[in-house]
Order: C-alpha cells, then structure tokens, then sequence
C-alpha cells in the first residue's frame, strides 16, 4: 500500500521539482542508483508509470503530476505541524502578504480569525493593491505571499499555486433605471473589449473592482464583475445578471505565489495554512 512508502514521497518530489535524477541525488544525498530504486518501487505499487524520462532529464507523466501534488502537500502538512508543535514552542512573526481588494474582504476576515487560533503569536501584514503591483513587491521581497490574479507567465524565482479560476459576467441593480442601462462600469485592468460594441453609451472606470461592486448595486449603471465578487450581492438580492451580452474568454486564474528560496518557518506555516484555506473557501 502507497502509506508503507510515504517515506519515499520526499524523494519524488525531489526528482519532480528538480528535474532530474542526479540534481535529485545531490540534493538528497543519496546516490542515483538508490533513487531510480525508489522510483520502480512507487511505480510498482502504484502500477503506474510517474516519470517519462528525456534528453534533458524527467517529466511527470499525468499520474506523476497527481502523486507530485499529493506527496507535496502531505509533507507540507508535516512540516507545518512539526514547525507548531516542536518544543511546544508556536511560530511567531510577522508575516507580509499582499492580495487586491476583493480577496481581502471576502477572504481575510475569517482566514485571520482562523490564524488567530491556531498560532496566536504569528502577525499578518496585510496589503492591496493591483495584482500586477503586488507581484513586483513580492519579486523584490517586501512580501513574503501574494494572492492576486495570475498573469501566466511563469517565474524562476516564485512558487505559484492556482487555487481557483473565475470569469467576468455583467451584473445590474434590480432597481436600476432604464436610463442608466447603456452605462457600463468597469475596473480597467479587468478585461479588454470595446464596451461600444455591446451597446455602451457611457463608461464608468473604477480602480477596484469592490467600487465597481458599490456602484453597480447602487443603480449607477451596468457593472462588469468576476462572478465570484458579484455571487454576494446577487445572493443578497442586489445584484441580477445582465443577459443581453456574454462576455467571451475571460477566466483568469487567481493564485498564491511565494519564493522558491528564502522563506522564515513562520512563513511557511502561514503558506500552507493560507493554500488549505483559500483552497476550501473557493469552493463553498
């Protein structure tokens, strides 16, 4: 069974992240020879091929990727709970996380109450701003962790984890006037489309998609929102969908990003505690 192997896992994930067999050994300080024996032993239990082996080194096979994300996770956890149990001594520190507006006010509230409980001693810095703003702060390590929206392209330096995507919709007030409907209202760096063309008359710009949100409830004309932000206030009857246009090919991924190198053991506790977190509250 794969739990008589877990102590295998950390080895894995050593060859996955490293790509290759002998930056794995090194890492590890085992030899290759032990490590290829680790790997047939989990691809035999398994009765799976993990890795594809290349020129250039190995890549996970599908299943790899699966193992990886298991196996990362599962040690993540230990780590975190030897981090808050070790010496009975809990993490302590500040800790430097940046996200936009509409993550920290529907996210944070619960998730610091949360953090409150679990490590009393840990302090969260909070900061918004734009994504891309954010991502520069953490690339020059005045963040420890970013939560903001993935722009996609990939970074040698910074871990990134999708923890959920969503896409633009448009959304008006139930009370809203017949006059206001060819006004849109819109946060600039949301989506690009000629708002003209879909029957806008007059345009709106915001710089956050919460005023947006405000505005758009007050009537003030046709908002554009991810539906994620807008699901609060159509649950609360202040929001309907606008049906005569769709917005075409605007998903986005929102991930957690953090350095590869370099992270405090208080950091670390709060980046795995953040990722379950977040990764739950996505999907209620």
């Amino acid at each position: 069974m794969l739990k008589d192997h877990l102590g295998k896992l950390e080895y894995f994930c050593n060859i996955v992240e490293t790509g290759s067999l002998q930056k794995a050994s090194q890492k590890a300080y085992v030899s290759q020879p032990q490590l290829s024996k680790v790997l047939r032993q989990l691809e035999e239990e398994l009765d799976t091929q993990l890795l594809i082996r290349r020129s250039d080194g190995v890549i996970p096979t599908p299943a790899g990727d699966k193992l990886y994300s298991y196996a990362r996770e599962t040690i993540d956890q230990a780590n975190q709970m030897q981090l808050l149990i070790r010496d009975n001594v809990q993490a302590s520190g500040n800790v430097y996380i940046g996200t936009y507006d509409s993550i920290s006010r529907y996210f944070f509230p619960d998730f610091i109450k949360y953090l409150r409980k679990l490590a009393p001693s840990l302090n969260i810095i909070l900061s918004t701003g734009r994504s891309s703003q954010k991502l520069k702060e953490l690339k020059k390590g005045e963040l420890d962790i970013a939560i903001i929206v993935s722009s996609g392209v990939k970074s040698r330096s910074l871990s990134e984890k999708i923890i959920y995507s969503d896409s633009f919709g448009l959304y008006h007030s139930q009370q809203i006037e017949s006059s206001f409907l060819d006004h849109i209202i819109k946060f600039p760096e949301s989506i690009h489309f000629d708002a003209t063309k879909l029957g806008f008359k007059h345009i709106l710009s915001c710089d956050n998609l919460e005023t947006v949100k405000s505005l758009t409830e007050q009537g003030l004309g046709v908002g554009l929102l991810p539906h994620r932000v807008a699901r609060e206030g159509v649950l609360q009857g202040k929001l309907i969908p606008h049906k005569k246009v769709l917005i075409q090919e605007s998903e986005h991924n929102i991930s957690l990003f953090y350095s590869k190198k370099n992270i405090s053991a208080h950091a670390q506790v709060v980046i795995n505690e953040v990722e379950r977190f977040l990764t739950t509250w996505a999907k209620s």
